[in-house]
């Protein structure tokens, strides 16, 4: 069963890569959670019933999956990877049970994190990214 933390912490990643999330309703449409244009953190019913979707990517909203697959995970630290913070490149290190993001030269960007397991620690240190982000690079 997902925990708060993580149905939140999902969420959060879902906005910052822009991830629409679908799930097929009991009708056989799919309903589109329109995540990435809402302002409001704790908006989470808002749905767009469409029948013209593929529904590759579709997901139940209380198991998106960025917390227990590599696959999400990964769409997260690429976005991350991509980012430019006083003309560097954000750097994100994965080993055993810690991960790493920082940008060299930058002190106020430096997340280590440690945990019981190798995707728990790349979540959480995504997560954390994604509050920095917020506050020092997502002005608008």
């Amino acid at each position: 069963m997902i925990t708060k933390e993580q149905l939140k912490g999902n969420k959060k990643l879902s906005i910052f890569i822009d991830c629409p999330l679908q799930r097929k309703s009991e009708s056989g449409n799919i309903d589109v959670f329109q995540i990435g244009v809402w302002k409001d953190e704790y908006i989470w019913d808002k749905l767009i019933n469409r029948s013209d979707l593929d529904n590759t990517y579709a997901v139940i909203r209380n198991t998106i999956p960025f917390h227990s697959d590599w696959n999400w995970l990964m769409k997260v630290v690429d976005k991350i990877e991509t980012i430019k913070y006083n003309e560097k490149y954000v750097v994100v290190n994965i080993a055993l049970t810690g991960c790493y993001i920082y940008c060299k030269g930058n002190k106020s960007l430096s997340i280590n994190l440690f945990s019981d397991s190798k995707i728990d620690a790349v979540w959480n240190a995504c997560a954390e990214f994604v509050d920095w982000y917020n506050k020092n690079c997502n002005k608008s």
